[in-house]
């Protein structure tokens, strides 16, 4: 039970920030503090002396739920008994309330997630398209005009072979370059 716990807690904390959750989490995600489709399944001041634990937010019970199990856990088998307020605690809100709200939280979670995926796609695709036009026009402008000037090195150093020894070891001085 406390590694369920821990791993319960530990997965809780690990939920990236996603600012349609945040509310959620941080109870300011309705006004009166719920967050159920039904409303007849929220806790009011009236009905429930724990009212105030789920209008603070799912971290808050999400953090309570785990101290509650772990004192439960913790607790001489022997005094624990049905009417003890941890009991009664874990019977009102981990059922319903808390799993609902989680459940919101892992829908917005998978959404998100579903999101990403797709703008992972489309990111990835129009960089292979980009990739393949810039090969495409590398082969079809720049790759002849590459060659053209390849034959014209060859044809210039063939002949410079063929020039007088005078004109191919010509040494040409800074002070002429520098007066044109």
């Amino acid at each position: 039970m406390i590694d369920t716990v821990e791993r319960f807690q530990t997965n809780h904390q690990t939920i990236p920030y996603f600012e349609d959750v945040r509310p959620l989490t941080e109870g300011s995600f309705s006004k009166d503090g719920c967050w159920m489709l039904s409303k007849s399944q929220c806790l009011t001041v009236d009905q429930q002396p724990y009212y105030n634990d789920v209008g603070l937010g799912l971290d808050w019970i999400v953090d309570l739920y785990t101290k509650t199990t772990l004192k439960m856990i913790y607790t001489n088998p022997i005094e624990r008994s049905k009417t003890s307020e941890e009991y009664l605690w874990l019977q009102t809100v981990s059922p319903t309330i808390m799993t609902f709200g989680l459940d919101i939280a892992t829908f917005y979670f998978s959404y998100y997630l579903a999101n990403q995926e797709w703008s992972t796609l489309v990111l990835t695709s129009i960089l292979s398209v980009s990739c393949v036009l810039l090969l495409l026009i590398y082969v079809a402008l720049f790759r002849p005009y590459l060659k053209f000037l390849r034959v014209q090195h060859i044809h210039t150093l063939a002949l410079l072979r063929l020039a007088p020894d005078d004109i191919r070891y010509m040494e040409i001085s800074d002070k002429i370059i520098g007066e044109d």
